[in-house]
């Protein structure tokens, strides 16, 4: 699914694989066959593809399809790559984002409260 998903997002963005093998400063064909899930891949070529593609690495395990990915099972995935660590890193990252976010809103929030 995950190959899959980047190939419709690159398709979507118009972009042909060699325009994304220069982006990922890899060859067309260790990226042609990536889309067709025959090279391996690490945490950070996932989060530069899903850079390039304007997304989130989240939007690759999106399956409009009867079978639906858990996170138990993402996380298997990883883990049998030997890229856990990696996962767990980046939804922290992500988690620290989000929570640095809401503080600001409730900063708007609250300045917005005073001043009405």
């Amino acid at each position: 699914i995950v190959f899959e998903n980047i190939r419709k997002c690159r398709n979507n963005k118009n972009f042909t694989q060699d325009y994304m093998a220069s982006q990922l400063n890899v060859s067309r064909e260790w990226y042609g066959k990536l889309e067709n899930g025959q090279s391996d891949i690490t945490m950070k070529q996932l989060e530069k593809i899903a850079e390039v593609l304007d997304t989130t690495i989240e939007e690759f395990w999106a399956s409009n399809s009867v079978r639906h990915f858990t996170n138990n099972e993402k996380w298997k995935y990883y883990e049998a790559n030997g890229q856990g660590n990696d996962l767990k890193k980046l939804y922290e990252r992500i988690i620290a984002d989000k929570d640095a976010e809401i503080s600001f809103l409730r900063e708007l929030l609250k300045k917005q409260s005073i001043e009405d």
